[in-house]
């Protein structure tokens, strides 16, 4: 009797420095909320290897190889 909420991939925002606008809305995030993201790990789109987050808002940021 349980109740789980379902659970999906996450979805990919950056991906070796490239900003993946067309899967912002799949997630109901904007650029905007991409910038507040990257400022909270004090770092930029450019330096940022794989940026992703999932339908629970779990966020999951990559450096790019030599940025930590």
């Amino acid at each position: 009797g349980i109740q789980v909420k379902k659970q999906t991939l996450p979805v990919t925002v950056i991906d070796d420095g490239r900003l993946l606008r067309k899967n912002l809305p799949l997630v109901n995030k904007d650029e905007a909320w991409v910038d507040r993201v990257l400022r909270s790990h004090n770092t930029t789109q450019e330096e940022t290897f794989l940026l992703t987050v999932d339908s629970m808002d779990q966020i999951l940021w990559l450096p790019k190889e030599g940025r930590q």
